[in-house]
């Protein structure tokens, strides 16, 4: 025992007695051995002996920041660069800056650093890399692109940089660009999952599914518990109407991750689309639960002493209370809250629901400090947004229209810019008779929203405008107003009961013609029916009765001037190889002269050509019903039980 005291005595006297590189060398030591508590220890007192030495204070910060205490170590780095600006400095403290969700920091610091134009490429693709996922979280995108271009230059053989360049050109949509970006990682790294997902969801964002599917399979032979691949493919089911395989799929990736939120968002989608409205709920329930907890309704972010009020929200606790933005966060219950960080504020300001905490904060230039009493209250955040916009639609169709009104207000207060918020509240005010709200509402969408012009047609409908209201619907593609949905067979059959009296004024000027012989003009009134059919057993009957008419005419009626316009563009397409765009020109062309056989036929060519066997199958026996007597009837006819063949092949996978 004595012999211990003593070795510990000459220890103590060593460590006491140590010069500042000593600390330093015990630090090192320490923070390889991951005990960064320890190395901290050590790092600071190197640094509190020489003030002045950059590199004591880089090591400081470092060992906060391997720790993931990455405020902390936000101090120890700006001193360091201050000393010595050297391009390693800047890359940590913007890497630090970044991880305290302070991103226009991060942005500003690694291009601080890049301009030094250090020779350490390690260090520069560091921060080409930063400085790409911080312009991304900024909606600098274009930045992003530019960063790991830069990247690619540098070192033209490191898959990471061409990986993250394909994802960042997804989130421009260019997903052509991004697939010749991504198969190039792959060729540098074959066993890159991340690359394979990103792949497969170009794939998926240009409907060309199979090749979509095919990438996502590869993800999971090299990961079999990928989250992103079955979420992926549980999505991409969803937007090809496969609502069965889409549950399949979303379910494996809630057993990955149980608390994935977004999940059980997918999960409730495609419920809803299949008319499992009660299901439905308890998933996007699930998903509120997940983003919602008892606090005061205070959005903060990092200071430099102090947690700093970002925005309080309207009507929570907070806002009541009267705490503003920019608001210093002091103390919480008489407890100080300097250099805490974000998460500790936050942790501090949760509870009970019903439970008071008296919040300190310092305003402007006050040299007073303000306290306020705060009831908290339960409060979804606003991840929850697009749930709440989700249960609305659901509210809707099992006919509790009041409750879906306040459900598309709670997820428009939360996140005005969610897409589910918009459409939800979009519909919410047709339903309460405000038309003009509606429509302008559902404008306000960015991406292409087939059903979402579906309502915005049914407000103008119902405002009285019904030859405005045929024109917006008629731009829809048919193929986009799937009868396989629930909730849009439902609001496709309530809008087509709004312009009845259109459909068979058209219809009756059919038969009218027809008693004429004026078949062509027979046809065009037939066609304008057409487009009204109210599902797909009505489009069937109509289109028999047309193309009944137009085997009536000596010759088949020529296509239109804008519709020939379609078909030489989709011509010059499939010479590109471009099929999916291709696709597109034939349904415009379809849409504008539908008793044209020859244009089924090819559409259905095309489809099949990019395996959307769904397509090709629907259109040859379109084909098949204007021309049963074709030449090539038969050749049509094996084409489809391939096409059905192959369906099933791949069905079989999912």
């Amino acid at each position: 025992m004595n012999i211990i005291r003593f070795v510990i005595s000459i220890a103590s006297v060593f460590i006491l007695s140590a010069c500042a590189s000593d600390m330093a060398m015990f630090g090192n030591a320490y923070l390889n051995q991951k005990n960064y508590d320890a190395a901290i220890s050590n790092f600071q007192a190197a640094a509190n002996m020489e003030p002045g030495n950059a590199y004591y204070q880089f090591m400081t910060g470092r060992a906060y920041h391997e720790k993931g205490s990455y405020k902390e170590a936000i101090p120890y780095f700006e001193k360091a660069v201050k000393l010595s600006p050297n391009a390693n400095y800047y890359n940590w403290l913007a890497h630090a800056y970044f991880y305290n969700n302070r991103a226009s920091d991060a942005l500003a610091t690694a291009k601080k650093a890049l301009d030094l134009n250090s020779t350490d490429n390690s260090t520069v693709k560091q921060l080409l890399m930063l400085h790409a996922r911080a312009s991304d979280s900024m909606g600098q995108t274009e930045a992003a692109v530019s960063s790991m271009n830069r990247y690619i230059a540098l070192d033209p053989n490191d898959s990471a940089g061409f990986s993250s360049l394909g994802y960042y050109l997804n989130n421009q949509q260019k997903y052509d660009e991004a697939i010749t970006a991504t198969k190039r990682a792959i060729e540098l790294k074959q066993d890159d999952e991340t690359a394979y997902n990103n792949l497969g969801y170009s794939y998926g964002q240009k409907e060309q599914y199979d090749e979509a599917f095919k990438y996502f399979d590869k993800a999971l032979s090299i990961n079999p518990k990928s989250l992103l691949a079955n979420k992926n493919i549980g999505y991409f089911n969803v937007e090809r109407r496969n609502y069965e395989g889409a549950v399949a799929a979303i379910k494996k990736a809630i057993e990955i991750s149980p608390d994935d939120y977004g999940s059980y968002n997918n999960l409730s989608i495609a419920y809803l689309n299949m008319g499992r409205f009660d299901e439905a709920l308890v998933a996007v329930d699930k998903s509120i639960s997940f983003t919602t907890f008892s606090g005061i309704g205070a959005e903060v972010e990092a200071g430099k002493e102090f947690v700093v009020i970002k925005s309080a929200h309207k009507n929570l606790p907070a806002d009541k209370a009267g705490i503003k933005s920019g608001d210093k966060i002091v103390s919480i219950d008489s407890i100080s809250m300097k250099n805490k960080t974000v998460a500790e504020v936050v942790q501090k300001m949760r509870g009970e629901p019903g439970t008071a905490l008296a919040l300190e904060v310092y305003r402007g230039d006050g040299a007073e400090s303000i306290i306020k009493n705060i009831i908290r209250e339960k409060i979804s955040d606003n991840r929850a947004a697009d749930a709440y916009g989700i249960r609305s639609v659901i509210l809707r169709e099992k006919g509790s229209l009041e409750q879906a009104y306040q459900d598309a207000k709670t997820a428009s207060l939360l996140n005005p810019a969610s897409s589910w918020a918009i459409y939800s509240l979009g519909i919410a005010y047709l339903d309460k008779g405000m038309y003009d709200e509606s429509v302008e509402m559902l404008a306000r969408l960015t991406y292409d929203a087939p059903v979402a012009k579906l309502f915005s047609a049914t407000a103008t409908a119902k405002k009285g405008d019904l030859k405005a209201a045929v024109e917006k619907y008629i731009k829809i593609p048919p193929s986009k107003l799937s009868s396989v949905s629930v909730p849009t067979s439902n609001a496709r059959k309530a809008f087509i009961r709004l312009v009845e009296n259109i459909k068979n004024s058209h219809l009756s000027q059919a038969s009218e013609y027809e008693s004429r012989t004026r078949y062509i003009d027979a046809v065009n009134e037939l066609s304008r029916a057409l487009v009204l059919a109210e599902d797909a057993s009505q489009e069937e009957a109509l289109r028999s009765r047309m193309f009944s008419v137009v085997r009536r005419m000596p010759s088949p009626p020529e296509i239109t001037e804008q519709a020939r316009r379609h078909v030489l563009r989709g011509e010059l397409l499939v010479k590109d190889k471009n099929m999916p765009d291709a696709v597109n020109e034939y349904r415009k062309a379809i849409s504008l002269a539908p008793y044209s056989a020859k244009l089924y036929f090819n559409l259905a060519l095309i489809c099949g050509e990019i395996k959307k066997y769904d397509d090709a199958i629907s259109n040859m026996k379109i084909y098949l019903q204007a021309a049963p007597d074709a030449p090539n009837a038969r050749a049509a006819r094996d084409e489809i039980i391939k096409w059905e063949l192959m369906q099933e092949k791949a069905t079989g996978k999912r």
